[in-house]
């Protein structure tokens, strides 16, 4: 339409100005490490769940990658992954629970961390709480899960290996690619190896959002980066 202010487009979407909502900001910060890498927990702290995704064309993804999950893409993909090693959906969801309450709650599993992207503050400052299963698993949880199962962790965005966690004596290795809100995860053991040889590469300049009141959370299925 004539007249509407385009703040963003790609291949499949526009994103237009509503000018008759309140602007809203998120708040940002950018760690530097010693050896010049970016800190990027924006993505890391990102919850992951979109149940219909597109095809990048990312290396060695595994079929699971692209099925419709009804938003639970990361449950899947890892059960189609570790459930030949032994490992049940119910063992794994027990897993992510660990992972979320050590993450991203209080003593009280009903009280948030006060950075808990599963927040969600309306319009009248009332919080609503939202679990994993609803909104989806972070990478920040899928690097606890790797530690709790003893599992070498490689987390990719774009061509860059933004975080990785690797024991000493690893039983398995898992990697993905993060796109928008959907974990790509590989199953291609070649690919998985090349991944695990690379080092944390200069990751792009980005900064962990976090959820202001009344600013929105990040977690659509339609937001791609």
């Amino acid at each position: 339409m004539f007249g509407d202010l385009i703040l963003h487009k790609n291949h499949y979407q526009i994103f237009k100005l509503d000018r008759d909502r309140e602007i809203q900001y998120n708040r940002g910060s950018v760690r530097i490490l010693p050896n010049g890498t970016a800190d990027v927990d924006a993505t890391l702290h990102r919850p992951l769940r979109c149940g219909g995704p597109w095809n990048f064309g990312f290396n060695g993804v595994c079929p699971e990658a692209y099925a419709e999950t009804d938003n639970y893409c990361v449950p899947h993909q890892l059960h189609a992954l570790l459930g030949k090693r032994g490992l049940s959906e119910g063992s794994i969801e027990r897993r992510l629970d660990s992972a979320y309450h050590r993450l991203y709650t209080l003593a009280d599993p009903t009280q948030p961390s006060p950075e808990s992207p599963y927040v969600v503050e309306d319009e009248d400052g009332v919080q609503t709480l939202h679990g994993w299963r609803e909104a989806g698993v972070t990478c920040a949880m899928l690097l606890e899960f790797g530690k709790q199962l003893n599992i070498a962790v490689h987390v990719m965005w774009h061509k860059a290996k933004i975080s990785s966690f690797v024991p000493e004596s690893a039983k398995h290795s898992l990697a993905l690619y993060v796109h928008g809100t959907h974990a790509f995860f590989v199953g291609d053991p070649k690919t998985k190896e090349i991944i695990a040889k690379n080092g944390r590469t200069q990751a792009p300049r980005q900064a962990r959002r976090r959820t202001e009141p009344g600013a929105q959370r990040e977690g659509r299925c339609t937001t791609s980066r």
